[in-house]
């Protein structure tokens, strides 16, 4: 859970497309519905061709300022064991109720 108790899914780098991820997407959301939370994040890199699918399903990239601190410490964590922040993008998707 990130960003004011948003579930947080974080996206490994791989050669192939995320199609296992994108489909748990609609179970994600449904769980995060049931929970009553409004809002799920990921963090992905911003270079993977596949990042569009993530924003075709409805996930959008957070500005700097959306970011709270709970999904900036699971960044943070990521810059620990060295992942470049430039490459990563944070991502929201905001539930329907």
């Amino acid at each position: 859970m990130c960003s004011t108790g948003a579930p947080h899914r974080q996206v490994q780098r791989e050669t192939r497309p995320p199609r296992r991820r994108c489909r748990s997407v609609p179970a994600v959301r449904v769980w995060a519905l049931d929970t009553n939370l409004s809002v799920v994040t990921l963090i992905t890199f911003m270079d993977i061709p596949w990042r569009h699918l993530y924003q075709h399903l409805g996930f959008r990239v957070m500005s700097e300022s959306d970011i709270g601190p709970q999904l900036r410490e699971v960044r943070d964590r990521e810059t620990a064991h060295g992942l470049d922040p430039t490459t990563r993008s944070c991502m929201s998707l905001a539930l329907d109720r």
